[in-house]
């Protein structure tokens, strides 16, 4: 079974710990040491804010996703995962 898990963030997040230390958690989605941060972001620096890129299970850019059928046979806009009406409703 497989899965579209939508990740926004280009970098990763800083979270402090309650001893003083601190880790980078994954905003991306490709890193090598999920949830923390491997360096990967660097890869999808160039790609759209308001663009859909599908990668495959090797963390390669397969590229754009021009749209998403259902299995009613809707067909959904990927930049409408993009307004804040989906993010909502999420």
């Amino acid at each position: 079974m497989a899965r579209l898990v939508l990740f926004k963030g280009k970098g990763p997040r800083l979270v402090k710990l309650s001893d003083g230390s601190h880790i980078m958690v994954c905003t991306c989605g490709l890193s090598e040491t999920f949830p923390f941060c491997s360096g990967k972001h660097i890869l999808i620096q160039d790609e759209g804010d308001d663009e859909v890129y599908a990668y495959n299970n090797k963390r390669q850019r397969l590229g754009k996703i021009k749209s998403i059928v259902l299995e009613g046979g809707e067909e959904i806009d990927p930049e409408m995962l993009h307004t804040p009406e989906w993010a909502e409703e999420a």
